[in-house]
């Protein structure tokens, strides 16, 4: 490989791995925003007070049942993990038309884990002949360091492209030896510090949806549930 063509491949697998940083970088960031954009409609539509975390999630469903009956099931299917999917919360406060709870901070096998539902209410209020509106706010807690590992391999990524780069540049494309001009291509190794941007704001991402299904499922399901006493 001449010195021309190990200059080209290395400007081109830099281009690259450049837009690959910037579409990383615009990933996280768009993370970040939705997360905050849903915790502030949420505060603003239900007047609510933002939580420590700075992450609410808000939902609503019509369903069949009354409000006293759907509330006696709703803390019956949230008091049992392994029914709610939501791990382990403690009921703190319940009524004919409100339940109170909060999560525990493991997950149902007993271990700690990042994806976890704090503080959150739910309010049953009739919305006519056997139909209940309900309403659920929960705070979701946990999973702040994978955005904060999101946020550094930006920063290393960048880091990465620009340090490999001129190494590369300065000490392997002018190199007399053909064969050690061919490690240009090594730029590509940069791609380790690409793609963890993607991996970390995407699973903290996720804790918004994989709640969201949660509550969604247990709430429609609620005049299906079995009877409490």
């Amino acid at each position: 490989m001449d010195t021309e063509t190990a200059r080209n491949v290395l400007f081109a697998i830099a281009t690259i791995g450049f837009v690959v940083w910037l579409a990383a970088m615009q990933f996280v960031a768009v993370c970040v925003k939705s997360e905050k954009d849903a915790t502030r409609k949420a505060v603003e539509e239900f007047g609510l007070d933002e939580p420590p975390s700075g992450r609410l999630l808000v939902g609503r469903a019509e369903v069949e049942g009354q409000p006293a009956a759907l509330a006696a099931r709703a803390a019956a299917a949230l008091a049992n993990p392994w029914k709610s999917q939501l791990g382990p919360l403690k009921i703190l406060t319940k009524s004919d038309d409100r339940v109170v709870f909060e999560g525990v901070g493991q997950d149902a096998a007993g271990q700690a884990g990042w994806r976890i539902v704090g503080r959150g209410e739910m309010h049953f209020a009739s919305a006519g002949p056997n139909r209940t509106a309900v309403v659920y706010a929960a705070e979701l807690r946990g999973g702040q360091w994978m955005l904060l590992l999101a946020k550094l391999f930006v920063v290393l990524g960048l880091a990465t492209l620009l340090a490999v780069g001129a190494l590369l540049l300065v000490v392997v494309v002018p190199h007399p030896d053909p064969a050690v001009r061919t490690q240009a291509v090594q730029m590509v190794q940069a791609v380790h510090f690409l793609w963890p941007p993607f991996l970390f704001a995407g699973l903290y991402r996720s804790a918004r949806r994989t709640a969201r299904a949660a509550f969604e499922v247990l709430v429609n399901n609620l005049p299906y549930s079995a009877e409490v006493s």
